[in-house]
């Protein structure tokens, strides 16, 4: 694989992600469209309805990945993962009225706060965790463990640390940078397996 060589120094990898760790639709009349058991809905309107459901911007808010990941070991076992950020600047929200206020002030309030933060030095940053289940595990588990609908209880897969996330750099050319920016989801590190990520291979 020669085309990878370079991947051993640096790597760009985009993971698509939410604030939230399952889904369900908001549609335009305000109802909402359920992917997965009553349960998982009552669980999702909690957290959208509760202190947590709108973050004061992305510095104080935690990512998840939705989707189950991938990955293959050196001895060529595969393993699901699911991957956690929790900020490190402490989870902080704002009510619903000052969401809408704030909408029609400054509707980029979020990207500017985190623009704002890097380019004065207060990098912010996020403990990266991922829950990981053996290929074999996922065949038998209670739930399915490629369900976006669906949390993986910590009691059995609990967090792990591996490292840290920081945005310790701006776009110089906003344009060049990030409007341009394009990802070739074949391209991957050859730990990196997608065979039950249904979005990133296509269905």
């Amino acid at each position: 694989m020669p085309r990878d060589v370079a991947y051993e120094k640096s790597v760009n990898w985009l993971l698509s992600g939410m604030g939230s760790c399952i889904i369900v639709s908001c549609l335009k009349d305000g109802s909402i469209k359920e992917h997965g058991s009553l349960a998982c809905l009552v669980h999702q309107v909690t957290i959208r309805f509760s202190d947590r459901g709108t973050p004061d911007g992305y510095r104080h808010m935690d990512g998840f990945s939705s989707h189950t990941f991938s990955l293959i070991n050196a001895n060529n076992e595969l393993f699901y993962v699911k991957w956690h950020f929790k900020t490190k600047q402490g989870i902080k929200t704002i009510t619903g009225e000052n969401a809408s206020a704030m909408r029609g002030i400054d509707p980029e309030d979020s990207q500017r706060d985190l623009f704002d933060a890097i380019k004065k030095g207060d990098f912010p940053k996020w403990k990266v965790a991922m829950q990981i289940m053996p290929e074999k595990e996922a065949e038998t588990y209670h739930i399915n463990p490629f369900d976006l609908t669906k949390v993986w209880p910590h009691g059995d897969y609990p967090l792990i640390e591996v490292g840290e996330l920081t945005l310790d750099r701006n776009p110089e050319n906003y344009f060049a940078e990030v409007e341009q920016a394009a990802f070739e989801p074949r391209t991957l590190y050859p730990a990196w397996d997608f065979r039950r990520t249904k979005c990133c291979r296509g269905g």
